[in-house]
């Protein structure tokens, strides 16, 4: 246990119970290469990435990539479908390819009478 508090003591971010885990120590057998020393620091690894993730969160950082159609475009879509424009045509408006604006217009609960009138 003492080698152990040695190794790791310039990790203060990891607890004695993350290091001697009982998910870890049920896998790892004490060999004679480093290969459980690596699973432990990639575990090690995937923890402060999940614990950092949560963090992020709690500050309210969005994850994500940012939607290309905002609220207003799609109302704007929305009502030129409406107005019996071709989709393409609305698409190419908002510089978006077809199925870019029919999944926003899903997403965002659009779901005309008859579905969306194809091209031609």
């Amino acid at each position: 246990m003492e080698k152990t508090q040695k190794l790791f003591k310039h990790r203060p971010i990891v607890s004695q119970e993350t290091v001697l885990g009982a998910r870890f120590s049920k896998r790892v057998s004490f060999g004679t290469n480093g290969a459980p020393w690596a699973e432990l620091e990639r575990s090690m690894i995937s923890e402060r990435t999940r614990a950092g993730a949560a963090a992020a969160r709690a500050r309210g950082v969005k994850f994500g990539r940012k939607p290309k159609l905002s609220r207003q475009q799609i109302t704007q879509a929305v009502k030129l479908i409406s107005q019996n424009e071709r989709p393409d045509d609305v698409a190419a408006s908002f510089n978006v390819g077809r199925s870019t604006l029919y999944r926003a217009l899903a997403a965002h609960g659009y779901a005309p009478e008859g579905g969306l009138r194809k091209n031609g």
